[in-house]
């Protein structure tokens, strides 16, 4: 057993008092994260964990009643020491500062004399710039099509073609600051999304540097720019360009601004920051204050640009498309009490926004939107009472028909909603209960039709618990689970309105659906089967002797499938599933049938080298057409593909991994109520190099 240091209660004592005054010897900038470390030598070595390791000259046996003492500048820190043999190691808790610094390691002798052991000066200096985190993971492949059938399907095709990913993100401190950045990009030779010919694309990058204050946080970014809001303003909204912004460290405020591309982009080339065209350009700011901690937080956005997708901007004028803009803003309360048990969301956003072309037609139009949200749950004060857990969603929205948000294009318009969520659990119990009621023409402008929506239904899920896995019946089968939902969707509109609009509105549909499944660890199984009844009571509508609208047939469509995963091996697993589809129009009796096999398989022939994937479909369609006039469907299409791949190299490090393959695919389509077929098949050998590789501190 080493020997151990003894230290007297006074000594203790004295390191105690002497900690806090160590804080007199640590410069501002050392207090910092970073770590510092001596000039190395063959007796004193400090490491990056603040761990003094000290070669004394000789061996100290504290078993006879010597003691150690160790002195940092001047104050006793034996507290913090431990030695073995002649190695004495000091842990430090807070960093060293820069600079000079004596280290005396005194023995206090049982005869009362003090021997001098070690007496070192040394200077601390900070450590080397910290080496970044990286990452790197690429993947680069190309294939020839040595075969094929027919020659013509595949004239525009290049028989060598390639595809590729990049991925590729650094992190680095520096001066305080954090700076990391992340790259997306794609290349493919045969893309027929690129209409430039560009085969490289870079869907996403990201450039920021953040600098943690004491209090504060500040941020600069470029790039794909995220604005992480789901709100009448915002929703999912991401552009290329640049933003700025800070935040507290308690979460009490942030702050944003932010200049976009109107439009979404995967290009490398041209303005990758902002354009300089204020037609292409969005320009915004969000904010967030904490008032009264989660009682009381209000959040704002601003948002200005032009842009020409999307919306009645798909419309042309000589041929160029309708560019359209204009300004919104938002203004938001939230609100939590008991624990978030209660939250409340209250929300108002207006907007100024030309929707039909900027200098054609109507003039940018002033509108709004509004909406309140109620939410309970069991996660606070409340208490799960009889559930594991529940929660209740209380909704009503309402937005003009002339509001709109650049950041939030997929808000429908001109509609009135009030909505009502309820789900919980109990054992092996989930459900889901939920009623929404919308209405368009909020307006109440009398030229529009006023139509209604309502749905109203469930989910519920079932996992009996208290079944026994081992049980026979449960080895064969699996363990049990249930799903089942029931969903009622009413679509009305005024009777009067149909001869005003030319056409009628009157139907419910009823879905009703419901899966068994069952599940082991080496396979899993299921059954569904689900009913969409629409029953149409719309009427027919003339306008004069013109017969303008004629009332979709009452129809029943069941669809019934069956699915099966077996997994006996990281080695091997194969997935089947077979569908049908038969759709039946009451009013005349027409049916129509969709049947659908599938299955694939993989195995590892040769594990870690050689690999097989096999995919096979086959899918019939026909109908039973009750007016002769039309010739009944009968089509039946088979598609096989399949590859082998031998890994050749595994990828370590800097060196790349090498794949090589050999793939194919045969389809058949045969149209036997017309007598055409049509069949198509290739092959192709290829190579794929990849990498995956990076540092960390």
């Amino acid at each position: 057993m080493p020997p151990q240091i003894c230290i007297s209660v006074a000594a203790q004592l004295k390191s105690l008092i002497v900690l806090a005054l160590i804080g007199s010897l640590l410069t501002p900038s050392v207090l910092a994260q970073k770590s510092v470390f001596s000039e190395k030598s063959e007796l004193l070595v400090l490491d990056a964990n603040r761990l003094l390791t000290v070669a004394l000259p000789k061996k100290i046996n504290t078993l006879d009643g010597a003691q150690l003492a160790v002195e940092l500048d001047g104050y006793d820190v034996s507290l913090f020491a431990s030695v073995e043999g002649v190695k004495l190691s000091l842990q430090l808790t807070t960093p060293i500062a820069e600079g000079s610094h004596e280290l005396n390691v005194l023995v206090f002798l049982p005869n009362g004399e003090i021997e001098t052991l070690l007496a070192q000066s040394f200077n601390a200096q900070p450590l080397p710039a910290d080496s970044p985190d990286w990452a790197l993971n690429s993947t680069l492949a190309t294939n020839y099509r040595v075969d094929e059938k027919e020659e013509a399907d595949f004239a525009e095709i290049r028989k060598l073609s390639g595809r590729g990913a990049v991925s590729a993100s650094v992190y680095q401190q520096a001066g305080g600051w954090e700076l990391s950045a992340d790259m997306d990009a794609l290349y493919d030779s045969v893309s027929q999304n690129n209409p430039d010919n560009d085969e490289w694309a870079l869907p996403s990058y990201y450039l920021s540097a953040i600098y943690p204050g004491e209090s504060v946080n500040s941020k600069l970014a470029m790039g794909n720019i995220r604005l992480q809001r789901d709100d009448l303003l915002f929703s999912a909204y991401q552009r290329r360009g640049v933003e700025a912004g800070v935040s507290d460290l308690d979460n009490r405020f942030d702050v944003q601004f932010f200049g976009l591309k109107a439009e979404p982009t995967a290009g490398y080339h041209g303005n990758q920051v902002l354009p300089a065209k204020s037609q292409e350009q969005v320009t915004g700011a969000t904010a967030r204050v904490a008032v009264l901690d989660q009682y009381l937080q209000l959040s704002t956005g601003y948002l200005n640009g032009e842009t020409a997708l999307g919306g009645a901007g798909v419309s042309t004028v000589g041929g160029n498309a309708l560019e359209y803009g204009g300004d919104s803003w938002n203004l938001a309360l939230d609100s939590q009490f008991m624990r978030n048990s209660i939250w409340l969301h209250v929300e108002y956003a207006q907007s100024e926004f030309d929707s039909d072309g900027i200098g054609v037609g109507e003039n940018a139009t002033k509108d709004d939107a509004a909406q309140a949200l109620l939410q309970l749950s069991s996660e606070g004060d409340f208490g799960s009472g009889v559930f594991d857990f529940w929660s209740g969603v209380l909704q009503h929205q309402k937005v003009g028909a002339d509001f709109f948000s650049l950041g939030n294009l997929s808000l429908p318009g001109d509609r009135a909603l009030n909505r009502l969520l309820f789900k919980g659990a109990r054992g092996g119990l989930g459900f889901e209960v939920s009623w929404s009621d919308e209405e368009n023409n909020t307006d109440n402008d009398p030229t529009l039709p006023t139509q209604t929506l309502n749905r109203v239904g469930s989910d519920i899920n079932y996992t009996p618990m208290w079944l026994n896995p081992e049980n026979p019946v449960w080895q064969l089968l699996g363990n049990p689970s249930l799903a089942a939902r029931y969903y009622r969707t009413r679509q009305d509109q005024p009777g009067e309105q149909a001869e005003v609009y030319g056409f009628d509105l009157d139907n419910t549909t009823d879905e009703t659906g419901l899966t068994l499944s069952f599940a082991r660890n080496t396979f899993n199984w299921s059954v569904q089967y689900q009913l969409i009844d629409r029953d149409d009571r719309s009427r027919e509508v003339y306008l004069g002797e013109y017969l303008a609208y004629v009332p979709p047939s009452d129809s029943e469509n069941h669809l019934t499938g069956v699915q099966l995963g077996w997994f006996p091996s990281q080695r091997f697993s194969l997935n089947a599933s077979v569908q049908w589809n038969k759709q039946i129009e009451l009013d005349s009796g027409n049916r129509y049938r969709r049947r659908n096999f599938s299955i694939g398989g993989y195995s590892q022939v040769i594990p870690d080298e050689v690999s097989v994937m096999v995919n096979y479909n086959y899918g019939k369609n026909t109908s039973d057409l009750t007016d002769n006039l039309f010739v009944d469907e009968d089509f039946q299409s088979q598609f096989v593909n399949g590859q082998v791949t031998w890994s050749a190299r595994k990828s370590k490090g800097i060196h790349p991994g090498i794949n090589l393959y050999l793939k194919g695919s045969y389809g058949l389509q045969d149209n036997q109520a017309y007598s055409q077929t049509t069949e198509q098949w290739s092959a192709l050998l290829g190579a794929e190099v990849f990498w995956d590789t990076g540092a960390r501190r």
